[in-house]
């Protein structure tokens, strides 16, 4: 026969501590200085003779077309001789 026994004990002490110190310390400086000197001259000339002294418009699409009045001529026509057409045939 065996036996067996145990006992167990524990403790646990913790203890921290923290310091921190931070410093800063900035300096700037600055100094610009600019300048600036511009200087410019332009001349110009232009002659030109104007063509068109009244200021009209150009002309453009003054020519009469006529091919819209032929073909209402020729319609006109055609109707006519199928119009006599039809009463000759009817006549008979």
């Amino acid at each position: 026969m065996s036996e067996s026994e145990s006992i167990s004990e524990s403790e646990s002490l913790s203890e921290s501590e923290s310091l921190s110190t931070s410093e800063s310390l900035s300096e700037s400086e600055s100094i610009s200085t600019s300048e600036s000197i511009s200087e410019s001259e332009s001349i110009s000339a232009s002659d030109s003779t104007d063509q068109n002294k009244d200021n009209d418009l150009p002309e453009t699409g003054q020519s009469t077309n006529n091919n819209g009045l032929l073909a209402g001529v020729l319609s006109l026509g055609g109707l006519a001789l199928l119009r006599r057409r039809r009463n000759k045939d009817m006549k008979d």
